[in-house]
């Protein structure tokens, strides 16, 4: 069987060598044909040919080069190069030495093939750029996989098809290209195209939640920065506390605002004198540690030092506070102290705001910067107005005409005769189109001509997320009730809203005023309403009247009730009235008075009451006089008590436990408990102070305090000034002098003028001069004072500014002079708690300053010497 076989393959290999033979002879013949331009015969011979073999090499090649003929009307490159492919892979097929040389005499070779090959695949390729399309070049890299074309046409291709993307220019155009050519060179400009439209597409609208969301969806977009940045930006609109804490739990791990976020958190804590809470609750927070120290850094007060043509900052001690060097410093910071945390400079030419820390906050032009609060400062360039916060961050350039703090939140803006408002971020909440914008309460009232409209802060900060703010003007007038309700008026009508804007009574012919807890509604009767704007009572009442405890109301008669008596109103009164805060008046069968703790006391026939009040602004006492035809027979407090009784033709409450009386237009003070602290024989006793008063009696003045039983007879040409217990200045003849508190002499009456220095001291002015004058001894520490200055006005003794013979110094209450008054002119460039003095002086003959800085003690700690023109840099004197 198995001999069978090899003779059945024997008869097959030479059928086929003779079948070969043959159809040699129709390639032979098929080439012949294309030589006569016969071109269809020669292809029926081919097709016979192929038809036998289909990897045939002599035939396919032929053929490749049949549609190759640009007049055979079946040209086509491509079908040439599928031809060649066919007689390249029947050649390698082919593994018989004699049919090799048989195709090599017929000149196929496999370098012939090889280059008919490159023929064709540079043809295919001009034919490629020819089309010049995405899917043809997507074909020639397909078909023609070896040729050396290929990587061009995949340049190309790609090139292509990103110019495609970047036509459409939406982040999906880009994606689709980078999913279907991730190889491509344009791939990572794709790449950085996508992910700015994605961002930009998924944020379009600009709202807080579109840009949280893209976070959530895209966590890590190169993006994250910007969309984190208007995160803050809306978060903190309004600047307040929690929803800056929000912000660091939420993003203090990624984001690069997280110091913006703290440097906000700082301000806040510190406008609200909670920098120490600040520093308590973040102190693990990274770099907490820069921020306590630019915080030390912003406790003390410094003053610029002109050295080498350029300006230092020193502190009281006269050291240089921070290494920066600084070609001109703001005018006013020569004449004060400089407070501020952040600088206004001019550093290498340019004008900046650095902070004390040395970190820039702005170095755009700027002319003048002044400190707004909660870390914002307001800019100005020229006439141009901007905002920026100390941590760096520009709320606004300089293009308003005026800007205003409205709130911790919110700005109003002006551009020409318009006004806006922006946010605490610098956020647009509403564009400039209003005549006026004002804050009041915690509501914003806007004015469009005539008509105003108010919302508050929950609605701009919507504003600034990119919401519209509803806005009605459709108000005349308006009035803000105790900052949490707002009343607007239309003509004769009105409406209550409270502070998240809720109406709380609709709008009607009506006048609506608060009534503790509660609102009164007026039209031709008074309507009650609770906190919530509901309906007390469904009566309406014909007058009303309340304090703090009690309410009452008329409607065939009057009511009285407390406010926090739910019970409804019984008319069982004929009249009643409240007497100052504390008393009621009341009338049945009987008159009586009904006190704060619910007492009752009739009133006697003929018997008439009067509220007292005492002078105490912040707290001022009330007591009830009862007076008797034109005599006050007793004062009664609050309670019902009586404290005073008696017959006088006046009584003054002097404050909460005496009282000035009178009794035939003589005057003496009395006691609670009808203690008699002075006898009633004087013209005049006033000028309560601080438990002194002062007594006039035949037009001469003494004093007299209670509390201490300090009494100095009228005996002198004015009143009294008291220094202490033991001192009081008088006016004796048109001299001064003092006494003590039982009138005793202590300083003559020879001066022109007294002053309270210090516990033994006193300034004294004698023939022109000022003295520093010892009490006790009597004798002056220092003589000859032209005049003087404190250092600290609300310091006791504390360091003066002296001037003897025109020249200035510095007088210390126990050191003496501890800077000579050899100086044209001493001054305190420091604060009054922390003192930096500099003395100058002028030599005419070389036109020269000299100026020396001491500190508190008289220390020289440095020294100058200017010529005019840089003392006219230094200088702050107009």
């Amino acid at each position: 069987m198995r001999i069978l076989m090899n003779k059945k393959f024997l008869f097959f290999l030479l059928l086929m060598s003779i079948s070969k033979l043959t159809f040699a002879d129709n390639v032979k013949k098929a080439s012949k044909l294309m030589d006569k331009q016969e071109y269809d015969k020669a292809e029926e011979l081919l097709k016979e040919e192929i038809a036998v073999d289909s990897l045939s090499p002599s035939a396919n090649f032929v053929y490749s080069q049949l549609l190759l003929v640009s007049e055979f009307e079946k040209q086509n490159v491509d079908s040439a190069h599928v031809k060649i492919l066919l007689a390249q892979k029947g050649y390698h097929n082919i593994d018989d030495e004699r049919i090799l040389d048989k195709l090599a005499k017929a000149e196929i070779t496999r370098d012939r093939l090889d280059q008919q090959e490159a023929l064709i695949d540079s043809l295919g390729y001009e034919h490629t750029k020819s089309v010049n399309t995405i899917d043809r070049y997507q074909y020639f890299i397909d078909a023609y996989a070896d040729a050396r074309q290929k990587d061009d046409a995949i340049a190309q291709r790609n090139s292509m098809a990103y110019d495609q993307a970047s036509q459409k220019g939406t982040f999906l155009a880009y994606y689709e290209f980078m999913e279907q050519y991730p190889k491509a060179k344009q791939y990572p400009k794709a790449r950085k195209q996508y992910d700015a439209l994605l961002f930009k597409a998924k944020t379009k609208n600009g709202k807080l939640k579109s840009y949280m969301n893209f976070l959530k969806e895209y966590p890590n977009t190169p993006f994250r920065a910007q969309a984190e940045e208007q995160i803050f930006n809306f978060v903190a609109s309004d600047n307040s506390e929690t929803p800056l804490l929000w912000f660091l739990q939420e993003y203090s791990q990624t984001s690069k605002v997280a110091p913006t976020a703290m440097g906000y958190l700082y301000y806040w804590y510190k406008e609200h004198d909670q920098l120490p809470a600040f520093f308590e609750r973040f102190g693990s927070v990274s770099k907490i540690d820069s921020l306590k120290n630019f915080a030390q850094l912003s406790q003390a007060d410094w003053n610029p030092f002109f050295d080498q043509k350029q300006f230092v900052f020193i502190n009281h001690e006269g050291k240089q506070t921070m290494p920066n060097r600084f070609d001109e410093v703001a005018r006013d910071y020569k004449c004060n102290a400089v407070s501020g945390d952040v600088l206004l400079v001019v550093e290498q030419g340019k004008s900046k705001l650095i902070a004390r820390d040395g970190h820039l906050v702005y170095d755009g032009k700027v002319n003048e910067a002044y400190d707004l609060g909660y870390g914002v400062m307001e800019i100005i360039n020229g006439n141009a107005r901007g905002l920026v916060h100390k941590t760096g961050k520009i709320l606004a350039t300089p293009q308003y005409d005026e800007i205003r703090r409205l709130s911790p939140s919110f700005f109003a803006v002006r551009k020409r005769q318009v006004w806006g408002v922006i946010s605490a971020t610098g956020r647009v909440a509403l564009k400039p189109e209003f005549d006026e914008v004002e804050h009041e309460g915690n509501f914003y009232i806007l004015r469009k001509g005539k008509k105003y409209a108010f919302t508050d802060k929950r609605f701009l900060v919507q504003g600034a997320d990119n919401s519209s703010v509803p806005l009605f003007f459709n108000f005349d007038d308006y009035e803000v009730v105790d900052d949490g309700h707002i009343i607007g008026i239309v003509g004769n009508q009105e409406v209550l809203y409270d502070q998240s804007m809720k109406e709380i009574i609709p709008l009607a012919l009506q006048s609506i005023n608060p009534a503790n807890s509660h609102w009164i509604s007026k039209t031709t009767d008074y309507v009650l309403f609770d906190s919530l704007g509901n309906l007390k009572y469904e009566e309406a009442f014909n007058s009303f009247n309340f304090n703090d405890e009690w309410w009452s109301a008329q409607k065939n008669g009057w009511s009285l009730q407390r406010w926090d008596d739910p019970s409804s109103p019984t008319f069982e009164y004929d009249s009643v009235a409240f007497l100052g805060r504390d008393f009621i008046y009341t009338r049945n069968d009987s008159t009586s008075i009904l006190f704060k703790n619910g007492k009752y006391l009739n009133l006697k026939q003929g018997e008439k009451c009067k509220v007292l009040t005492t002078g105490d602004i912040d707290q001022p006492v009330e007591y009830l006089a009862l007076i008797a035809g034109k005599q006050y027979k007793s004062v009664l407090d609050s309670t019902g008590q009586e404290v005073l009784n008696g017959n006088y033709s006046s009584i003054v409450p002097l404050d909460s436990s005496m009282f000035v009386v009178e009794v035939n237009k003589r005057k003496g003070i009395v006691k609670k408990g009808n203690q008699q602290m002075l006898k009633t024989l004087y013209n005049g006793i006033a000028d309560y102070q601080q438990g002194y008063v002062s007594l006039l009696l035949n037009g001469k003045f003494g004093i007299f305090n209670p509390y201490n039983s300090l009494y100095v007879r009228p005996q002198y040409a004015t009143k009294l000034v008291p220094v202490n217990d033991q001192l009081l200045f008088a006016d004796k003849a048109g001299k001064w002098g003092a006494v003590d508190g039982k009138g005793k002499e202590k300083i003559p009456f020879k001066y022109e003028m007294l002053e309270n220095y210090a516990d033994s001291l006193v300034l004294a002015k004698i023939d022109k001069k000022w003295q520093v004058l010892n009490v006790r001894t009597q004798t002056p520490l220092m003589e000859g004072i032209d005049r003087y200055l404190p250092v600290n006005p609300k310091q006791k003794g504390g360091d003066l500014i002296i001037v003897v013979n025109g020249k200035e110094g510095l007088f210390n209450q126990k050191k003496g002079t501890v800077i000579k008054p050899t100086f044209d002119r001493m001054s305190n460039i420091g604060t009054p708690e922390a003192p930096l003095f500099v003395g100058e002086k002028y030599i005419s003959e070389a036109d020269l300053y000299i100026w020396v800085y001491y500190d508190q003690a008289g220390n020289r700690l440095r020294q100058q010497t200017f010529n005019a023109q840089d003392f006219e840099r230094i200088d702050c004197i107009e």
